[in-house]
């Protein structure tokens, strides 16, 4: 009886390599590609290709200034709008590490919790919707040296500006150097007066949400 030899190690077919689950920054690209006129947000004149252009102005903008995975964190001191989720998304495709603070901490007249996050977040730059309603927490965390861009401009620089740059070849360059294990955003939680701050990566994120969850539906 013949017997048919061992396959040598070298015989051997390379194992497939796995399938790795698209990070939440190539979802909306892969929107913009298949769906480009389809809204981001239900009620919002925004589609996928113009959210696609708009975070990648304000990522663009954000490496220019020298953003990235190895730079000063950014914070959002606002509720969930629409133009969060858009500073949000250009701050991931430029690798940068976001820290969403809750609007409890910027209106609550009691600003200890907040000023624990801040002091150990230290953020490089803060972003707040609304400049009125945010005020005392802008003025915190510029004093502790953060630039600020607001949504309706009226501090710092206007969310529009970011988003109506240019797109240089930085933010496709940039991409090559964000994976799973990049940290993607800070978590602030933990008992009062004891903010934690605890890090999420893009792989967590993109196993934990989609374009519905970060921008409030109308996605496909």
């Amino acid at each position: 009886m013949s017997h048919a030899a061992p396959m040598r190690a070298s015989d051997r077919p390379e194992p497939a390599p796995p399938i790795a689950r698209p990070l939440v920054i190539d979802q909306l690209r892969h929107a913009a590609e298949r769906q480009p006129d389809v809204v981001v947000r239900a009620g919002r004149d925004l589609t996928h290709a113009e959210a696609w252009a708009r975070t990648g102005a304000i990522a663009s903008w954000l490496i220019a200034q020298g953003f990235g995975p190895h730079g000063a964190p950014v914070a959002i001191l606002s509720d969930h709008s629409l133009e969060s989720a858009l500073f949000l998304f250009g701050a991931w495709r430029a690798g940068v590490r976001v820290a969403p603070l809750s609007s409890d901490l910027c209106r609550s007249g009691d600003f200890a919790d907040l000023d624990q996050a801040l002091d150990a977040l230290a953020p490089g730059l803060v972003f707040a919707r609304d400049s009125a309603a945010c005020g005392a927490a802008l003025d915190r965390a510029g004093a502790r040296g953060a630039r600020m861009v607001t949504g309706d401009g009226r501090r710092g620089l206007a969310l529009a500006a970011l988003a109506s740059c240019s797109i240089d070849a930085a933010v496709a360059e940039r991409r090559g150097h964000i994976t799973a294990d990049t940290v993607a955003e800070i978590s602030f939680t933990g008992p009062t007066g004891r903010p934690t701050g605890v890090p999420r990566s893009h792989g967590d994120l993109a196993r934990s949400g989609d374009l519905r969850s970060i921008f409030g539906g109308g996605s496909g």
